[in-house]
């Protein structure tokens, strides 16, 4: 009777093993099929296109949180008791409800080598879907999105489609001139190691305007409307 037992128990053992091991192959085989659906942005195991498609996949897609870039500048007249691109992204910081990754490369030099030097380094790091450089523009009055940026006779555009990504935002407008200083060389160094590296990053750069009681409230809105957009873009290609 005592041998008996033994045996049972061992079949016990085996069926309850065999049963375990094809739930960890089914479970295996259902993480597959919803990688092939969804496949991870950067994943050290691409694949480009599923070899058994399957539309109206009762498996839902996995949902991936953009990761942004967000710099801005530092002062550089003594006049100035803080830079407004900076002054924007310590407002936006604030804000708990971004339900993305926000990571904030503040305060950049104002050198136009050694500032897009950080932000490369940043971006090689950090690997973000979407970045925003700001500056500041003290003349200007609204945000300014800037379509490209120059060097010597070299044009680079940004790959966002700006009028669809600042319809109906009253504070913020399109500008084709970047400035001609550190800005548009940040812009233009992070715009090109995109292209070179090719990197499917996008990359906008936004002139800030002078903060004041008036206008503040209605810039940060806007311009967290400008990262959801972007945001909503990332998700839905």
């Amino acid at each position: 009777m005592t041998i008996i037992a033994y045996n049972e128990s061992v079949v016990i053992c085996y069926l309850l093993f065999v049963i375990c091991y094809w739930l960890l192959v089914i479970c295996y085989l259902l993480l597959v099929i919803c990688y092939l659906q969804c496949p991870i942005p950067n994943s050290p195991f691409p694949i480009p296109n599923s070899p058994f498609p399957i539309p109206n996949s009762p498996f839902p897609k996995i949902f991936i949180m953009p990761k942004f870039l967000l710099t801005s500048f530092d002062t550089w007249q003594p006049h100035q008791k803080s830079n407004s691109s900076d002054d924007l992204l310590a407002r936006i910081s604030q804000i708990k409800s971004f339900p993305y990754s926000l990571t904030f490369l503040r305060k950049l030099p104002v050198d136009a080598e050694r500032a897009p030097n950080l932000a490369i380094a940043q971006i090689n790091k950090l690997q973000p879907d979407t970045i925003i450089c700001c500056g500041m523009a003290e003349s200007r009055q609204k945000l300014t999105v800037e379509s490209c940026a120059c060097c010597d006779n070299n044009i680079l555009k940004t790959a966002v489609n700006l009028a669809h990504l600042i319809a109906d935002l009253p504070t913020i407008k399109i500008s084709n001139d970047a400035g001609k200083f550190v800005c548009e060389s940040l812009y233009y160094a992070v715009l090109k190691h995109l292209a070179e590296s090719q990197i499917s990053a996008k990359c906008i750069f936004v002139h800030v305007p002078i903060l004041t009681a008036e206008n503040a409230d209605q810039i940060v809105a806007d311009f967290s409307l400008v990262i959801r957009r972007l945001a909503r873009d990332e998700t839905n290609k």
